[in-house]
């Protein structure tokens, strides 16, 4: 036997890197195990050995062994009782880790688990090829998962106290995909920091960043699980108050509780502020810049409300106005007209095609129209682009068919009538320079390039206001991007004439279903092709048309589509903006989603009168598909059967009826 002197010489000596223990065999090192099988830190040091040496399976035999023999006995007053196991979970961790590093998808992993998640909510099979044996892949079950789970646990029972020890065994349950017990370790971890470790404090938030990031994803799926979703965006802005997590939980509540404004706003306010100051940090500014949450903070306001057409616009909306099984399941019918205001600015700044504004006074503006808090970065190290007087707008989402169509042609229809003479400024896009071409500006535009930011002498801003909380029915925070009727009736009359649309024409009666088959599984229509034979059997095969844009689509191909459709039918998504090019007194059915946390197509309908004829027992969450069952099926072509009854059309021939002119009059 090894005498204990010489094991604790020893281990002294290779603790410091001293040579005496890395020379021993490995005759020599299993002799001194055998010779004190309850030392501490017998198994400790031989174990560290192997691993200087690089030999990581003797490392961990050592290692295993010792945890499984449960040696408690220490030289040294300050061995810790944990060093085994400590060591132990260590070791198996990077080698796990490892192996995950190597998976070909390994860098997807969690995007493949929510695609997982996704699917099995949605209770429809995979669309994607192989993602079982890609989550198989994944799964890394290997044989000494449990002995490494059990050994990182008996490290925080040993410690009860110890950041590290809690840190680890989050880290394995991330690694291991167990996101809710990473986050309960995790946070265990974050109470334990020692005063001032801010190293250690940085990592701990920003692992619980991506794991509440993660859950929120899990839990977007569907309404049922909306609440979960909710409360793991609370834990997320409480662990790192960022204007990410901030922007991201206002989306959340959008779509989940669409009547808390306040609690919305709070959040989109919170997430506008946090950036302001993430660049102020970033840059340095001096002086630091401030977030300005109106218009007035930043220019002058002009009251436009005698330009209203009328204070009330209504929907005719048929059938069932209440959508079952959700507080907020109102189909609204009246939307209050927004009042028209014009902004005038001096010297401002507009950050590229953002439209986010800072003003002389160092005042950041993001809109009124749910403007990313990301987008604004500055507008440091970009060239700026000095002008003289100029008209902006700023749809949220410019990119987006419907925010483009709705949103920013009404700003761009109101500044035409309200500026006609002053140059225009757009966003640099496909439909954005058709737009410039069928309104007859191209003279006066100028391109709003995202290279560059943009100074004013003078700029003129057109926008509206809410009102929509005078009644319950519009009572949602999305009502406020919904545009005027006077604006909308304006893109409708410019859009139409470049068409040629003749506003009284006999013409064929045209149906078009509006399918988003190209747009995954977010408000699709599962197994949609049931549901086509079902509309071509009640309308005729040479009277449908299945519309699904792509983005070689032009604004007018569209618009010319559209106002010959006296019926349109789909689901909720930007396609069915192309309803205000429809003849008056068309019909649109429509699946709504659940809760009704959007209506912009409602008060698209409102304005232009056409009439809403909702299937109320076919809906889907936002970011969930639509589920058909027969019953379903029945009550759109029950639906259809009314409409065709009502207005006088031939069944399975609706294109052959007569019609009366049509009329894109108001």
């Amino acid at each position: 036997m090894v005498p204990v002197v010489t094991i604790v010489t020893a281990l002294t000596l290779s603790s410091f890197g001293i040579g005496l223990c890395s020379e021993l065999d490995h005759c020599q090192l299993q002799a001194i195990i055998d010779g004190h099988p309850d030392r501490i830190e017998v198994y400790g040091y031989v174990g560290q050995i192997y691993e200087g040496r690089g030999d990581h399976d003797n490392a961990r035999r050592v290692y295993t062994n010792g945890f499984l023999r449960g040696a408690h006995e220490s030289v040294r007053q300050s061995t810790p009782k944990s060093l085994i196991s400590q060591r132990l979970c260590s070791l198996l961790f990077r080698e796990k880790q490892s192996r995950r590093e190597s998976q070909p998808f390994a860098d997807q992993r969690w995007q493949y688990h929510l695609y997982a998640e996704a699917f099995d909510r949605w209770k429809i099979p995979s669309s994607i090829p192989n993602l079982a044996e890609i989550l198989a892949g994944l799964f890394d079950n290997y044989p000494l998962d449990s002995l490494m789970v059990e050994a990182c646990t008996k490290h925080t029972i040993q410690e009860p106290h110890s950041y590290n020890a809690f840190a680890n065994l989050g880290k394995m349950h991330m690694i291991m995909d167990d996101i809710t017990a990473a986050i309960f370790h995790f946070e265990a971890a974050k109470q334990l920091i020692p005063v001032g470790q801010i190293i250690r404090g940085d990592e701990i938030v920003r692992l619980l960043d991506d794991c509440y990031r993660f859950q929120t994803k899990r839990y977007q799926f569907n309404h049922q699980d909306s609440h979960k979703a909710i409360e793991q965006h609370r834990a997320s802005v409480q662990n790192m108050p960022t204007s990410r997590n901030h922007f991201d939980f206002a989306q959340t509540l959008m779509i989940s509780t669409p009547d808390d404004i306040e609690l919305i706003e709070h959040h989109i306010s919170t997430a506008n502020a946090a950036r302001v100051e993430e660049v102020n940090q970033q840059y340095g500014f001096k002086p630091r810049r401030w977030l300005a949450d109106k218009w007035e903070d930043i220019g002058v306001v002009l009251d436009m409300s005698g330009y209203s057409l009328a204070d009330t616009s209504r929907c005719s909306v048929v059938g069932n106005a209440f959508l079952p099984g959700s507080a907020f399941g109102v189909v609204p019918t009246e939307f209050p007209d927004q009042t028209i205001i014009a902004v005038e600015l001096r010297g401002a700044m507009m950050e590229s095609a953002s439209g986010i504004i800072t003003s002389p006074q160092n005042g950041v503006f993001f809109g009124p129209h749910i403007t990313k808090a990301s987008d604004y970065v500055g507008g440091i190290n970009k060239p700026i682009i000095e002008l003289d007087e100029v008209v902006a707008f700023s749809p949220g989402g410019y990119s987006n068919y419907y925010h483009f169509l709705i949103e920013g042609l009404s700003q761009l229809a109101l500044s035409r009538e309200l500026y006609p003479n002053t140059t225009i400024i757009l966003p640099d896009t496909k439909h954005a320079r058709e737009a410039a071409t069928i309104f007859g500006i191209a003279d006066v535009v100028l391109y709003n390039h995202t290279a560059n930011s943009y100074r004013f002498r003078k700029l003129l801003m057109i926008d509206w206001r809410d009102t929509s909380r005078l009644l319950s029915s519009t009572k949602m925070y999305l009502r406020r991007i919904q545009p005027p009727a006077k604006a909308l009736l304006l893109v409708r009359q410019r859009m139409l004439h470049h068409v040629g649309a003749v506003m009284h024409a006999k013409r064929p009666i045209r149906a078009i279903y509006v399918t988003r088959a190209n747009s995954g599984m977010i408000r699709s229509v599962v197994n949609e092709d049931l549901l086509l034979e079902a509309l071509y059997d009640a309308v005729g095969y040479s009277c449908l048309t299945v519309f699904q844009a792509n983005q070689n689509t032009t604004l007018s191909e569209q618009a010319e589509l559209f106002s010959q459709a006296s019926l349109v039918i789909g689901p909720h998504g930007a396609g069915l903006s192309n309803i205000l090019f429809s003849p008056n007194d068309s019909i649109l059915v429509y699946f709504p989603t659940m809760p009704m946390s959007d209506p912009c197509f409602l008060n698209i309908a409102a304005s232009v009168n056409v009439s809403v004829q909702p299937i109320a027992d076919l809906t889907a969450y936002y970011f969930g598909p639509y589920h058909l069952s027969q019953e379903k099926i029945d009550s759109v072509s029950d639906k259809l059967e009314l409409i065709i009854s009502d207005r006088g059309w031939t069944r399975g021939d609706i294109c052959n009826s007569n019609q009366p002119d049509y009329n894109h009059d108001l």
